[in-house]
């Protein structure tokens, strides 16, 4: 029997067996079901995911499929699924946008992300279901490049800072990437919505030095941890300074880590401003 062959049974029966819930009557029903998908995806022996690449690409499918059709029914608004704890879920104050997202290791290590955007238009009093589509790898210009929920750079949001600028609501996103064995990166990105209400990455606000992006990314060894987060105390988004081990591996982002030093971006005037060498009492990382 050849591989293909194989993989298309393996694929069937799975896609027959998650199936197997029946279709979730209610919004209950379907978190439960959610997270049965998301044990099975994230399942380990405590070293190792235990399913394959084709097995996860059929459960990130039915998560997909069922998350769209539940955050598409108009109760789901209100709904904080706090059974889903594999699943990153932040909540304007308003609770007009709402962004999940969740992340999939692949057998070569490299990770692939996935998400919705749930965004209530007031205006035209409607409820609008966007799926984010990561394509990471084939963005140019990442820095200074505008993009659409299905020209997403996937990273795991884990905080949200809604700000003002030009009279336009701008939803700061902070993530996470694990990206491969060697180099991680954090990102902070913002989040808008046109007049139509379709939502937007990127935008100008960031300014370093004389330098303006549309987003900050940060990279550095996937072995140490780099602490990143809006601070309220310091009213910044407060983040550890990276650099080298050695000036000889200055570019070569798998040598980098924090340095006992912190930088921050604070919002001034409508715009994200870098501030080296600040100083940071007490944080936890």
């Amino acid at each position: 029997m050849s591989g293909i062959v194989k993989v298309f049974i393996v694929c069937t029966f799975l896609l027959v067996s998650f199936t197997g819930f029946g279709q979730p009557q209610t919004i209950q029903d379907a978190e439960d079901s959610l997270r049965y998908y998301f044990d099975q995806l994230f399942q380990s022996d405590g070293t190792r995911y235990l399913k394959n690449d084709s097995e996860k690409a059929i459960l990130n499918r039915q998560i997909a499929d069922l998350l769209q059709v539940t955050l598409s029914d108009e109760s789901s608004q209100d709904y904080s699924f706090e059974k889903l704890n594999k699943l990153s879920k932040l909540f304007s104050s308003d609770n007009t946008v709402r962004i999940f997202t969740w992340d999939t290791q692949w057998k070569n290590h490299t990770h692939s992300y996935y998400g919705f955007i749930q965004y209530y238009q007031k205006k035209k009093k409607r409820l609008l279901v966007f799926p984010l589509t990561d394509k990471s790898d084939s963005i140019n210009n990442l820095l200074k490049a505008t993009l659409k929920f299905d020209n997403w750079y996937g990273a795991l949001y884990y905080q949200m800072v809604p700000v003002k600028s030009g009279g336009r609501i701008y939803y700061t996103l902070i993530g996470f990437d694990q990206n491969n064995l060697l180099v991680s990166k954090k990102i902070i990105d913002v989040l808008y919505f046109t007049g139509a209400g379709k939502p937007r990455f990127g935008k100008r606000l960031f300014v370093l030095g004389k330098q303006k992006q549309n987003r900050v990314i940060f990279q550095y060894s996937a072995r140490v941890v780099m602490m990143m987060r809006y601070d309220p105390k310091y009213k910044m988004i407060v983040a550890d300074h990276l650099a080298p081990n050695s000036a000889s591996y200055m570019g070569l982002y798998q040598f980098y880590g924090p340095d006992f030093k912190y930088i921050g971006f604070k919002f001034e005037n409508g715009k994200w401003v870098l501030h080296n060498d600040i100083l940071v009492k007490n944080q936890k990382k």
